[in-house]
């Protein structure tokens, strides 16, 4: 087998086909030249939806936030947060309203929302990616389980506030929820407890090793005599035991609802602004009158060939 034949008759096809890309994209542009009022009128179309469907009313805002898990784990919230946006699929507002405790402009702002896994990909407990598509088990990777990415489509951003307080509220008032919540503080309570008494009884004992104990004293061959001087004060035990009950208290007062949003929403892109409406909108339009303009100029063969004549 000959490599070099073999190179020259695959550059040769690759040159014949971009030779044939080229002769029917200047075919193209010399057809819509010669049918420009078709174009111009492709253009005033496009120009007109744009001005249309872009405007500010009918603007929808992309916003992104993370979501704290406090109680069970990622996967179940990213059902419960699939089921409320098929409510917005099937543009159920009514649903929305009476879940979500929102006021019917708020249910109807909120166009869809989902959630997306958050990768650790080192597996050291720190966040390194959102999986943005279907996620894939890999032994090198791992979902964190305390959190998810959440976002929203929504067409008012005034509204967004009141969106999130009735998340909240919906993922609250779930019953089984709420049952896991509320058994999760009374465990923190009572470690708290735990410890509390923990340090009271070692601070006891540290004054009875340091203010009442006595010192013994060993008597050794002769007059020589040791004393026992030093004492156990526990102190690094209590320092231990108190950075224990920091770490409850803080987990008790910052993390006492089973879900939190640890920021606002925050505006990622506009889903239909002038400039992408107008670009997407130019293309449809121009290939549309396009064929328009090919099927009237070929109107003649077609209804030759349609009636055998």
């Amino acid at each position: 087998i000959d490599l070099v034949n073999i190179f020259a008759v695959c550059w040769r096809k690759i040159r014949r086909f971009f030779a044939i890309v080229y002769s029917a994209i200047l075919w193209c542009v010399r057809f819509a030249y010669a049918h420009k009022g078709y174009m111009v009128l492709a253009a005033l179309c496009a120009l007109a939806f744009t001005l249309y469907w872009a405007r500010p009313k009918n603007r929808n805002y992309q916003m992104d936030s993370e979501m704290r898990i406090n109680v069970l784990d990622a996967y179940f919230f990213n059902d419960v947060i699939s089921s409320i946006n098929h409510m917005c699929e099937n543009k159920d507002t009514l649903k929305l309203k009476q879940v979500l405790g929102v006021s019917p402009e708020a249910a109807r702002t909120l166009g869809s929302i989902q959630s997306f896994y958050i990768v650790d990909l080192l597996c050291d407990d720190t966040p390194d990616e959102i999986c943005r598509g279907e996620y894939v088990a890999d032994t090198t990777k791992q979902i964190m389980n305390d959190r998810l990415s959440v976002r929203i489509v929504v067409k008012d951003t005034s509204l967004v506030d009141e969106l999130t307080q009735g998340l909240l509220r919906y993922f609250t008032s779930n019953t089984y929820v709420n049952k896991m919540n509320t058994e999760r503080l009374a465990q923190i309570d009572g470690r708290i407890n735990t410890i509390d008494k923990e340090i009271l009884m070692l601070d006891s004992l540290r004054k009875h090793e340091y203010f009442k104990k006595g010192s013994k004293e060993y008597n050794l061959e002769g007059p020589l005599i040791v004393s026992e001087k030093t004492k156990q004060l526990y102190y690094g035990d209590i320092l231990t035991l108190e950075k224990d009950r920091n770490k409850k208290s803080f987990e008790r007062v910052v993390s006492s609802r089973c879900v939190d949003f640890i920021r606002e929403f925050t505006l990622v892109k506009v889903l239909n602004g002038y400039v992408v409406t107008m670009a997407l909108s130019l293309a449809v339009f121009v290939v549309f009158f396009f064929l328009v303009a090919l099927f009237m100029d070929k109107k003649s063969k077609i209804n030759s060939f349609l009636t055998n004549k």
